[in-house]
């Protein structure tokens, strides 16, 4: 059988199986199957490549190429649905093929590519285009081989075909003819892999000291929850509306050296502009800056990495490299003025924050074993190395939940969750060692993205 035939018929009905709660347990791997090949890099954090929350159903079916996954919605017509990217990267390919009908292929760098089938017209991305996390590269469709509207999904590591894997999270199609269909729910949520980074920032907006928590919603609002430094830290009555019509993720950083926290959009032309703290947290659309250009909003973090005061861009790149974008003064960043500090990074498990209160922000990084782990800054070139660090927490399961703040103003940032529930909790830094603890939090804030 033609390895892009769709025996759409059959994936109809076992998407009513599993929607009905039918679904199977864990997958069978064929016997005597080639192991994949080792990819160059480790595996990007992919997500399932839909909006956020939404429901698909994973499956396959005998003559299906093992490892290939057909998706169609739990609910509601698959036809004209938005297909996101399950990460960033540069498109490889775009337009027509035979057999897969519109398709993508993305190169996510280090080994890894994705392959999406079946579009329902041209894509509105083109070969070389840089795309980032959760961007729209289709629509589903049933163009090519196909007999019904759906999407036909591969990860590629080293150009084979690989378990596919989304949030961290195998898929479980690995047999064509074994594996059972399963549900799954998109935490494709912002770019940050199943993070919330680019609409929930911390920040001191107020000059007190207290890092306070500011929140780009839906309605394209910023919102900032004051820090009362009580229990909770904030609430929904102690709020304020500092910055209207923004839909672009947003960092939070200091580029002035005020000691008021300025909030910096990452713009779909991989723009980053300033816009300047007026005073208490107020913002205006007649106050923005243009600070840097050409950097992906999936690769961008913000931290004072020298101690000058001034908030340094810090971007970690496709291939691993962390870059720093030194600030000149005033929000005054170049190409001609970086450094690499640190190799084989993933920007979706990095964070930047003071763990140790010396001034200096360190690199954090949550690893696929549930283990943060701290980059201590030496501030030396570059600032980071493997030599230098060590295990703050265990058992941290996501790594877009993670954030680095300091709420009760001691200097050391404390370990922020973000929690799928829309918790938010606080790991307090003890100083210790290890510096936070499960058994040293407290819930701060409920509902949260709006």
């Amino acid at each position: 059988m033609n390895r892009f035939r769709r025996v759409f018929v059959a994936l109809t009905g076992v998407a009513a199986a599993v929607a009905a709660g039918l679904t199977g347990g864990g997958a069978a791997t064929l016997a005597g199957a080639a192991p994949a090949a080792q990819a160059a890099g480790p595996r990007p954090l992919f997500q399932l490549p839909f909006p956020c929350g939404e429901q698909w159903v994973l499956a396959t079916y005998p003559g299906h190429d093992d490892y290939d996954i057909d998706m169609t919605p739990v609910s509601g017509a698959a036809s004209g649905r938005p297909i996101l990217a399950a990460y960033g990267g540069t498109v490889a390919a775009a337009g027509w093929s035979e057999g897969g009908g519109y398709r993508v292929r993305i190169d996510h760098g280090s080994g890894w590519q994705t392959l999406y089938l079946h579009m329902i017209e041209n894509p509105p991305v083109s070969a070389g285009q840089r795309v980032v996390q959760g961007q729209q590269i289709g629509r589903v469709g049933s163009t090519g081989d196909s007999s019904g509207p759906h999407l036909h999904y591969e990860q590629l590591r080293d150009g084979a075909k690989s378990e596919a894997y989304f949030n961290g999270v195998a898929s479980g199609i690995t047999d064509d003819g074994t594996s059972p269909a399963r549900r799954v729910t998109s935490a494709n949520c912002g770019g940050s892999g199943g993070s919330t980074e680019d609409v929930v920032q911390f920040g001191d907006l107020n000059g007190d000291g207290l890092d306070d928590l500011v929140e780009r919603r839906s309605d394209k609002r910023v919102v900032v929850y004051w820090n009362r430094n009580a229990n909770p830290n904030y609430a929904y009555s102690y709020n304020h509306a500092a910055l209207t019509a923004i839909s672009n993720p947003i960092r939070v950083g200091d580029f002035n050296g005020d000691n008021r926290d300025d909030i910096l959009e990452l713009r779909p032309n991989n723009n980053a502009v300033i816009f300047w703290n007026n005073g208490s947290g107020t913002f205006s659309w007649s106050n923005n800056h243009l600070a840097l250009t050409a950097v992906p909003a999936n690769e961008i973090k913000v931290g004072d990495l020298n101690a000058d005061g001034l908030d340094d861009i810090v971007q970690v790149r496709d291939n691993g490299d962390t870059v720093v974008f030194w600030n000149a003064g005033n929000g005054g960043f170049s190409w001609s003025n970086n450094r690499l500090v640190l190799t084989a990074m993933e920007a979706a498990r990095v964070q930047v924050g003071d763990v140790t209160g010396d001034g200096l922000d360190d690199i954090v990084q949550t690893r696929s074993n549930g283990n943060v782990v701290v980059f201590v800054n030496t501030n030396a070139n570059p600032n980071f190395n493997w030599s230098t660090n060590a295990v703050v927490l265990t058992g941290q399961g996501n790594p877009g939940e993670v954030r680095m703040a300091d709420l009760d103003a001691d200097g050391r940032d404390d370990l922020m969750q973000i929690r799928s529930n829309g918790d938010v909790v606080v790991f307090w830094n003890s100083g210790g060692n290890p510096r936070y603890s499960w058994s040293e939090n407290r819930l701060v804030l409920t509902s949260i993205p709006n």
